[in-house]
């Protein structure tokens, strides 16, 4: 507020008078301090003026009473340590002044360790005596001290029974939250304390009447019993305001506790929480008020009449008017007195002071009076306020300012609120639950000086190197310690480059190509080119040919050869492989192929290759002559027989032509193989000449029979496309040629050319269609892939080719592989590059450039979109084309497509580099498609990542040697398994980060290392089988479950007693198991994570035996059991962050064998082995309801949450967490059983896999690519809208 008075409202009051707005604020307590003149400064501050209704005073002061001020003497004595009932504490005293800290277990360790930084921490320890074990004691001695000057003897000694047992119990709960301490640091605080628990009873004994400090009573709390029951009635309602948190729990204890109040009042307890949460368990705190919103609603309704507090109660939480509100120690300063008293509202009301009877200065009268002279002032009508340009300035000396290189811009910290803008900063970081994401304070008081200086701790997500910051000076007032802190912290990250020059965190947008269609939010098409036509340049090659490539094409069924062929192209082609073709669901030919060399036959002369022309039109003219130009020639691939020896001008002059059939039959000549048949008058298809036959027939002229010759032929198929096989329902279509019909003989007419080069020329359309898309790869391959050096070409093939062709082969499975494989890249890429992003900015940034609309850009950009192979072959009304006609301009088409079809051939052309050439080749094609992202290859990145850890140190109580033995790998750099189990909300590690970029590449390398092992699994899966798979596999609930089940038994040393009298304890080791969750760090204080903790492991320990059943021998996935558990996300997210860790300090294998430890591996080989059915129940119940309408409606009962599912008309509702998946499984049993639906009565698309639920649904809370996927299918394709 001072800041804009000072910045804004100044500046404007005087430029412009009085136009500015006046301010109005209402106060109970308008005061600063107790100093004189503190009305007069927020006057100042405010450009206004304090006063005070008066016309309805009167009428006010009968509704309000201001309580009776009283003061309460006590006598105050001098409590010697050596009194009588007080050995416990000089036993206690004793042991820490005789504290040997050269025996410290952490001075050991650093006189042992080979560290290099050991020895200067050591001088600093033995400096300082600042050891944990040191610190304790310090803390109990002085706690226990105050306690027995303000409470009395039998206090302290329930203060330290109740600390020493609370501290060994809670060593027990230690174990599982890895704790500061080590064991042997356990064992040395608990010699030291085991002399102080034995002099100690048992048990307290009971507070009798009567006696008075005789007891152990002090005096003073002797005087707050006495006021106590004289002041005990049915409507009492009373607050007693303590200063120290040790003495509120003390204090309340001997109350509860004395017979003259126990059964007088019903007590609570409320301080102050730490806002630090980093704050370590200490000994002396274990004394730690529970359930306190619980105890202040008991207050308000009066289950509680007294309530023990600190200042935290005096202002700003809603209280009821008290009778009476006692203040055990004197207020601080005015506000404070004032602030209390104003707690006691009820008629005839009482504030008591407790006051020393030896203490002439502790009066409250000093108070009314600076109350006084303070509303004397604001009832002053006639003063006037002073003005503010002769007021002193509020803000002290010594400004800091940031200066912006880009702009030129200077902030200073005293104008700037850094606080808000790291609050905004932290609030980007999405950490999940559990964690406190705002920045937190740590305030040193110099007593000497009177000045104070602020340290800000930013949450561990950021990295430690900017994390903290100090205050560069000390400052009279904490607010402005904590604003120079806070700058400094702001500074330091803007150096750091993690937030930008507008100040704002670095959170970069998409690109400009949206997801989803606005219009109709359908997927977004974009306009893109029409393909490659390969054609063009094997006809710009006809027109002066220089060399001509020969190919040998060997058609077989069965082994049995059926022809041989030669193809002449004027272009070289690369790949000739093998290939088939399908007749009908029984007989397939095998395309042999092989490149002939230059001096093979045929020979390509000039003379050669115009009969290879005629050659070409004569074969094809055998089948297509209704639909070809007999006068044309120019084909852009020539086809000659496979005749060494045999001149093909004669071999052409030979088959030309076709003879009268029945001049074939009279004169006996034969036929050395089937021809077509040819009918006279008709343009249709020829047909197969199946042999001679006759038919009687009566001829009433000469009335006779007379004989009349028949051809037996068949019908010649119409199918052109014979690169996929037909479905089943179509095969009585496909066999059409083998039905036998007769035509009279001299009807017709049988081609010279034998039927093996008709069939030829029926499949010449599939194979030039082959040789076309060889050619598109060809030139792909030699263009934007030429950088990569692709071998096996085939692969391109199959990237490029969309499911929508309908050929038997797609991208999908290489997309699969190459979305995988380019997410692990980028993930190492960009943990690599930035290495103090937080995990927030790294999974902001992947997403961009994973989107889809990004890899669709780059396809764009590339060009690739001329390449993509979305139609087949069409067939229909096919005829060859003429290199005139290729070669004619003609007005491009553009067409539009799917952004998501032009991504997954990226990721799929990705996947087919990884399959020729591994990481190697993969990372080239990543880096041709996204140039701009600046790629190193994958080793050199992990490399990068190891190099910048730090090396190991001396870490205490990190059971680091345990860890390692749970996960199966010793670390070379231990720095990374700690990170790997420190949650985001463990903050008292200064030097590590939480796990949160450790899982980011986890993530990475889970989905690669179960993905590369279903890609190569024999026989092959299909797209939809892998997707199922792996989607079961890195579930959160599956994950959780791995995580509960790493395990082994650790040795553990427990402190027990050694009689009955628990008066002597003595360390015991023993085994005990210990799963991964278990070395978690996180903060010690949260009940949310350790209660959470605790819930999981009941459950599991309820349903295990079920789910490793599941796991071992059901044929389908425990999907319903899994969701049982309700594992949070902490329990998925240690595996993924270990998996990172293992990644980075050891590579791939590493972590492989990890997975292999864990059930996820094991369980992965028995799914793919018996085929386990991982349909998720969601899924298979849209499938099974085909056309029907599902609906969830989940509603919270107070038996819990309820789902009911309408399947079309049909309703089941089942109960229970996570209840749509139970639900679902419930109402797949009644389809199954009222309907006669079965599992098989439906056929699963590949795009089913994924669309059929949303896979966040699936995956469950684990953390997936927030890409822009619009989960349409390249089958979508065949609708392609042209445009010109």
């Amino acid at each position: 507020m001072n800041q804009i008075m000072q910045n804004f409202y100044r500046p404007e009051l005087a430029t412009s008078g009085t136009s500015t707005p006046h301010i109005l604020g209402l106060s109970a307590s308008p005061v600063v301090n107790a100093k004189a003149g503190g009305l007069q400064s927020i006057e100042q501050n405010l450009n206004a003026r304090a006063v005070t209704p008066k016309t309805h005073r009167s009428e006010m002061r009968q509704h309000v009473s201001r309580p009776i001020l009283e003061r309460r003497l006590y006598p105050k004595t001098q409590t010697q340590i050596g009194d009588e009932g007080n050995s416990a504490l000089q036993c206690l005293m004793d042991a820490y002044k005789g504290f040997d800290i050269m025996q410290d277990p952490y001075v050991t360790e650093l006189q042992q360790s080979t560290d290099p930084g050991a020895s200067d921490k050591l001088q600093k320890v033995l400096y300082s005596w600042k050891t944990y074990c040191h610190e304790q004691m310090r803390l109990l001695c002085t706690k226990a001290m105050v306690i027995l000057t303000e409470v009395g003897p039998w206090a302290v000694q329930w203060y330290l029974i109740h600390c020493i047992d609370r501290f060994n119990a809670k060593l027990e709960m230690a174990e599982d939250l890895l704790p500061e301490w080590t064991e042997k640091e356990k064992v040395f605080l608990c010699k030291h304390l085991e002399d102080v628990r034995a002099i100690l009873p048992v048990c307290m004994s009971p507070l009798e009447p009567g006696l008075g400090t005789m007891l152990g009573m002090s005096p003073k709390v002797q005087t707050l019993v006495d006021l106590l029951v004289q002041e005990a009635n049915p409507s009492f309602t009373g607050i007693i305001f303590v200063d120290q948190r040790a003495t509120v729990a003390a204090l309340a204890q001997v109350l509860s506790t004395h017979p003259e109040t126990r059964d007088l009042f019903s007590i609570g307890t409320f301080v102050g929480m730490s806002s630090f949460s980093n704050r370590k368990v200490n000994i002396a705190d274990v004394v730690e008020p529970q359930e306190q919103q619980q105890k202040l609603l008991d207050f308000r309704v009066g289950k509680k009449n007294l309530i023990i507090a600190t200042s935290v109660l005096e202002e700003g939480i809603d209280v009821p008017a008290c009778s009476i509100t006692i203040c055990f120690d004197e207020p601080r300063n005015l506000v404070s007195f004032i602030q209390r008293r104003g707690r006691a509202r009820k008629q005839n009301s009482k504030y008591v002071v407790l006051i020393p009877d030896l203490d002439s200065t502790a009066t409250p009268e000093r108070w009314l009076s600076l109350e006084k002279d303070m509303k004397e002032a604001y009832e002053d009508e006639t003063r006037k306020s002073q003005s503010m340009e002769m007021g002193r300035d509020t803000e002290e000396a010594g400004e800091r300012t940031m200066r912006l290189r880009s702009t030129g811009q200077v902030f200073a910290h005293s104008s700037f609120n850094a606080i808000q803008h790291l609050c905004h900063f932290c609030a980007t970081l999405q950490a999940g639950n559990y964690v406190n994401l705002q920045p937190e304070f740590s305030i040193t008081e110099d007593e000497t000086t009177h000045t104070v200086t602020a340290e800000i701790i930013l949450p561990t997500l950021v990295d430690p190197s900017v994390r903290r910051a100090c205050s560069l000076g000390p400052w009279r007032t904490e607010r402005m310690a904590r604003k120079d802190a806070a700058f400094q912290a702001f500074v330091a990250l803007h150096r750091a480059g993690l937030v930008n020059d507008n100040l704002l965190p670095l959170l970069r947008q998409q690109e400009d190509i949206p997801a989803m269609n606005p219009k109709d939010g359908g997927p977004t098409r974009v306009s893109v080119a029409e393909r490659v036509d390969p054609w063009i340049l094997v006809a710009q090659e006809h027109r002066d040919p220089k060399l001509w490539f020969k190919t040998l094409i060997t058609l077989k069924a069965k082994d049995e050869e059926i022809t041989s062929m030669v193809m002449l192209l004027p272009y070289a082609i690369a790949d000739q492989s093998d290939f088939t073709l399908y007749w009908n669901a029984n007989v397939e030919y095998t395309v042999h192929t092989k490149l002939l060399d230059e001096l093979e036959s045929p020979s390509t002369n000039c003379e050669d290759i115009v009969a290879a022309k005629d050659i070409t039109h004569l074969v094809l003219w055998s089948v297509y002559r209704s639909r070809m130009l007999e006068n044309r020639r120019d084909y852009p691939a020539l086809f000659v027989p496979y005749r060494p020896g045999v001149a093909l001008r004669i071999w052409a002059d030979q088959m030309r032509g076709s003879r009268p059939a029945e001049d074939i039959r009279s004169t006996g000549s034969s036929l050395h193989s089937p021809s077509l048949v040819y009918e006279y008058g008709r343009n249709g298809s020829p047909q197969v000449f199946a042999g001679f036959d006759q038919i009687t027939v009566s001829n009433h002229e000469l009335q006779s029979d007379v004989a009349v010759p028949q051809l037996r032929v068949m019908s010649l198929t119409k199918r052109r496309n014979f690169l996929h096989r037909m479905p089943m329902s179509g095969q009585h279509r496909t066999d059409s040629q083998s039905t036998l019909r007769s035509i009279p003989a001299s009807s017709a007419s049988i081609g010279n050319l034998p039927f093996c080069y008709s069939l030829f020329a029926l499949f010449v359309p599939s194979i030039l269609h082959r040789y076309e898309l060889l050619m598109l790869v060809d030139g792909l391959c030699n263009s934007i892939l030429s950088p990569i050096g692709i071998c096996n070409r085939r692969l391109v093939l199959t990237a490029l080719t969309a499911s929508s062709v309908g050929e038997g082969t797609d991208y999908q499975s290489l997309e699969f592989l190459g979305d995988c494989i380019l997410k692990l890249c980028t993930a190492v890429q960009l943990a690599a590059q930035h290495r103090n992003w937080p995990e927030s900015y790294l999974t902001t940034e992947k997403s961009r450039t994973n989107a889809n609309s990004y890899l669709a850009k780059a396809a764009l950009r590339t060009g690739l979109d001329r390449y993509i192979i979305t139609q087949g072959l069409t067939g229909v009304k096919w005829r060859p084309r003429y290199n005139d006609e290729i070669l004619a301009p003609r007005k491009e088409s553009r067409t539009l497509r799917s952004t998501k079809v032009l991504a997954d051939v990226v990721e799929a052309l990705i996947g087919a580099s990884f399959v020729d050439g591994g990481f190697e080749k993969a990372h080239m094609c990543i880096g041709v498609f996204l140039p701009n992202e600046q790629w190193a290859p994958l080793e050199n990145n992990r490399t990068t990542l190891f190099d910048a850890v730090l090396p190991n140190v001396l870490r205490k109580g990190s059971h680091i040697a345990e860890l390692q033995r749970l996960v199966g790998h010793i670390f070379t750099k231990e720095a990374l398994l700690l990170e790997a189990v420190t949650h985001a909300s463990y903050n008292a590690d200064s030097t590590s980060l939480s796990y949160q970029r450790l899982k980011f590449i986890g993530d990475a390398v889970l989905d690669f290392l179960i993905v590369r092992r279903l890609f190569v699994y024999t026989p092959s899966l299909s797209n939809a089988q892998m997707h199922l798979i792996r989607t079961a596999l890195v579930n959160a609930d599956f994950l959780a479950f791995c995580c509960m089940e790493s395990t082994i038994d650790v040795t553990r040393i427990d402190i027990t007693p050694t009689d009955s009298s628990m008066t002597t304890f003595a360390p015991l080791t023993h085994t005990v198991p210990r799963s991964l969750w278990q070395f978690m760090r996180y903060d010690f204080s949260s009940n949310n994570i350790t209660g959470l903790q605790r819930a999981a492991q009941t459950r599991h320990a309820t349903h295990r035996t079920a789910i490793l059943y599941a796991l071992q021998h059901d044929a389908v996935h425990p999907w319903a059991l899994l969701t049982r558990m309700r594992y949070d996300k902490f329990f998925s997210d240690l595996v993924e962050s270990v998996i990172g860790a293992l990644y980075i300090d050891a590579g791939l294998d590493a972590c492989e064998q990890f997975l292999q430890r864990l059930p996820l591996f094991p369980y992965m080989l028995r799914v793919l082995k018996e085929g386990v059915d991982c349909l998720h129940p969601k899924q298979r119940l849209g499938m099974l309801a085909g056309t029907k309408k599902i609906r969830y409606d989940v509603v919270r009962e107070a038996r819990g949450f309820v789902c009911g599912v309408s399947v079309g008309e049909r309703m089941i509702v089942g109960g229970g967490e996570r209840v749509e998946v139970e639900a679902a499984r419930q109402a797949l049993f009644v389809l199954r059983e009222t309907e006669g639906i079965k599992d098989g009565d439906v056929e699963m698309g590949e795009a089913d896999a994924e669309d059929a639920v949303g896979r966040e649904e699936i995956d469950n809370g684990r953390e997936t690519d927030n890409d822009d996927s619009d989960n349409t299918t390249d089958r979508e394709e065949s609708g392609d809208v042209e445009t010109t």
